[in-house]
């Protein structure tokens, strides 16, 4: 399918790797080798690399883009790519330790030192006012994906398996909307404070939050679709299975 153009925005015309070359040197970037600039611009690509040369642009100068800063050349806008890309890799390395034990340390405190057990994320009693809009949403993503890759239905799914198959995202709001004497004792452990080990949450995945939304009953939902049926005083029917509020 073909989508239309609007006529007030013109097609942004091809540029060869040289000519790309040539726009970098007339704006006053050397380029001693041609090769090699042309080697990372095929396998990197310009419109990538332009945020790593932007910090050398003189924009006291006029011009759309602006001219490069005396002494700017090619070789210091790899060596900032390669900084990035190097920092990147130790950074997700060391997340991905620390997203392990969060969702291990989580599984435990809820299931032993809360004393909810296996289905402790079905214990209303344990989470705060996002409850029902957190277990919509991973029942949902549960059903999508979670279940090919565990053997369980989601009613009979252990909260140890459970957090594996949450995204980070999912982690971080149920973890967010955990009772706070179970997230200071899990902050503890990391020898962090409660709220700053929220905040670092937050930080860490700031592109799945979404914007909560409050439906007729009062529960703050990620999404306009995500509705709890309310059950009786005691406890609330959600997909066909029950959800303690002891």
């Amino acid at each position: 399918m073909t989508v239309p153009r609007s006529s007030s925005q013109p097609p942004v015309p091809e540029v060869s790797v040289q000519s790309q070359i040539d726009a970098l040197w007339q704006r006053g970037m050397a380029i001693p080798h041609r090769w090699e600039a042309s080697r990372f611009l095929t396998h990197v690509g310009y419109y990538r690399l332009r945020g790593y040369w932007q910090p050398f642009e003189d924009r006291s100068q006029d011009g759309d883009p602006p001219p490069f800063r005396s002494g700017t050349n090619f070789a210091a806008v790899m060596e900032r790519y390669h900084f990035d890309r190097e920092l990147r890799v130790l950074l997700l390395d060391a997340f991905g330790h620390i997203e392990v034990s969060i969702r291990n340390v989580w599984a435990l405190h809820l299931s032993e030192t809360e004393g909810g057990g296996p289905d402790a994320h079905l214990n209303r009693r344990l989470f705060l006012d996002r409850y029902y809009a957190n277990l919509s949403e991973l029942h949902r993503a549960y059903d999508r994906h979670g279940k090919r890759a565990h053997r369980y239905d989601f009613a009979e799914c252990p909260i140890w398996a459970i957090a594996e198959a949450m995204s980070v995202g999912q982690l971080s709001r149920w973890y967010g909307d955990t009772n706070r004497a179970t997230r200071q004792l899990m902050a503890r452990r990391y020898g962090m404070e409660s709220g700053y080990c929220r905040r670092c949450f937050a930080i860490w995945c700031p592109s799945e939050i979404s914007v909560p939304i409050t439906n007729a009953y009062g529960i703050r939902n990620s999404s306009p679709g995500c509705r709890c049926p309310i059950g009786s005083a005691d406890s609330h029917t959600h997909g066909g299975f029950s959800i303690r509020r002891t």
